[in-house]
């Protein structure tokens, strides 16, 4: 659902951290979700904390420049998704998800991306 939300890279508005990449053989961008809080505290299915990103900027632009990762995407999520991913990363619980948990959020993410559609 983010690659059609953020309609691709976030980071290719931003040409300090580089190209966009690879790409299939079919010329298709290589796109990841990015999960910008921790997975362990199972909060990190909300795709508000979340963002797509190609391969490049995913494993290998992040890890090189942390900081500047973390500007370009809070640019690139805005104030109201950067407020969320802010409180959930002040928010130190963790958060238990059983199979009833997933399916409604499978309901969930199914419905809001036909409303995207």
């Amino acid at each position: 659902m983010r690659i059609i939300l953020d309609g691709g890279c976030v980071l290719r508005a931003f040409p300090e951290t580089g190209q966009c990449g690879p790409r299939t053989i079919n010329g298709n961008l290589i796109l990841q979700f990015d999960h910008l809080l921790t997975r362990e505290r199972n909060i990190a299915w909300n795709v508000e904390l979340g963002v797509c990103v190609c391969l490049r900027h995913h494993l290998y632009y992040k890890k090189q420049y942390p900081a500047k990762y973390e500007e370009c995407v809070r640019k690139a999520i805005g104030e109201k998704r950067c407020k969320l991913l802010d409180r959930a990363r002040e928010d130190r619980r963790t958060y238990h998800m059983d199979l009833n948990n997933w399916l409604l959020l499978e309901i969930a993410l199914t419905q809001d991306l036909a409303k995207i559609k």
